[in-house]
């Protein structure tokens, strides 16, 4: 079994290069010689970055995030993981939108993922970060997304039932896997 890791802090990666070599140890240990096999997964990783970024604080210490990638063999998958320290997704709507204030955390949480007008910019490339990835685990290109954010918990395998967690999270941590397998059926 391979693993793959990745700290970043603001500034020592330039994130398309980090990603590239994300998708070439996907793609070897995979061995994955098709290129559009992997690029949902490049867009994933792409999209959760620049979340970090644009969202998570304006202190360079909060932007670092950590990526890890973990190849099973025995399920020919990767698993990857990715946190992030920030104020977490729920307080980020929050502070944007006031009229969201009675909602959970969990609730914010699906309804980010179903891409609910979360776009303060109201520009129409904006805000389809998440429901994009929400989509691609809808459509089987990848599968189990876990979020959790603060006290919302997200969990794709029973996405109806989802409910707040007792202790919050400090920061957002957002899980999924690539079966090659899977994604090859869905093309």
């Amino acid at each position: 079994m391979w693993n793959l890791l990745y700290p970043y802090r603001n500034g020592t990666f330039i994130q398309s290069e980090v990603v590239g070599e994300i998708i070439e140890f996907v793609r070897t240990r995979l061995q994955i010689k098709d290129r559009k096999l992997t690029r949902d997964v490049y867009s994933t990783i792409m999209e959760l970055m620049i979340n970090v970024k644009e969202h998570a604080s304006r202190s360079p210490k909060i932007q670092e995030w950590w990526l890890i990638a973990y190849y099973n063999s025995e399920k020919n998958s990767v698993t990857f993981a990715l946190l992030d320290r920030g104020t977490g997704i729920p307080s980020t709507i929050r502070k944007k939108f006031k009229d969201l204030l009675s909602l959970s955390d969990t609730e914010l949480l699906m309804s980010t993922l179903l891409g609910e007008n979360r776009s303060e910019t109201r520009l129409p490339y904006r805000g389809k970060g998440l429901p994009r990835v929400y989509k691609y685990i809808v459509d089987g290109k990848l599968k189990n997304l876990y979020i959790i954010s603060k006290k919302g918990y997200f969990d794709s395998k029973k996405a109806e039932n989802c409910n707040d967690i007792d202790l919050p999270f400090c920061g957002t941590i957002i899980s999924w896997d690539f079966i090659p397998e899977l994604t090859d059926e869905n093309n």
